[in-house]
């Protein structure tokens, strides 16, 4: 059985925006901000890094519903650098082990270094050591463990944005 079987069986009322080939075709797709995008203080561009289907899924839509726009998923750590080099996000949320092996952490670090543009961590995989490596290498504005719910997800990105703008946001 595939991933697209499990979808159509188990949630048949995604709209079509949420098929395979629909999200392989947006993945590298850098939209354009929309009218009025900078205005809201508590809008964001956020770069969604995830390997997981259906962990990305709810997260998309849990930010897209808190009224960001959510650009990727990225699953890789390469795809993750190029996203954010074509589209310059205010947040990175930065899983730690991505696809092919590739790690979250380095991803963090080379995005922070070339573009100055911070990640939340968002992972299971958040031992004393790996938050040391980290907090080192790629400075985040915080660290949020899965399994995470809506609520924990908008309050972590709500306290990264503070942290990067200020608490102006309101």
């Amino acid at each position: 059985m595939g991933v697209q079987f499990l979808l159509q069986a188990f949630l048949p009322a995604l709209p079509a925006r949420w098929s395979l080939e629909a999200q392989d075709q947006r993945r590298y797709a850098v939209p354009e901000p929309s009218s009025g995008a900078r205005a809201r203080k508590d809008r964001a561009r956020l770069l969604l890094v995830e390997d997981d289907y259906l962990i990305g899924l709810n997260a998309e839509m849990i930010l897209t519903d808190a009224g960001h726009e959510v650009l990727g998923p990225a699953t890789t750590a390469d795809e993750a650098i190029a996203l954010a080099e074509a589209a310059r996000p205010d947040l990175v949320l930065m899983d730690i082990r991505l696809a092919e092996g590739s790690s979250g952490l380095e991803a963090a670090a080379e995005i922070f270094q070339r573009l100055g543009i911070r990640s939340l961590f968002v992972s299971a995989h958040a031992d004393d050591r790996t938050r040391e490596q980290g907090n080192r290498e790629a400075s985040p504005v915080g660290w949020l463990a899965k399994p995470y719910s809506s609520e924990e997800l908008g309050r972590a990105v709500t306290n990264a944005l503070l942290v990067l703008r200020g608490p102006s946001l309101t």
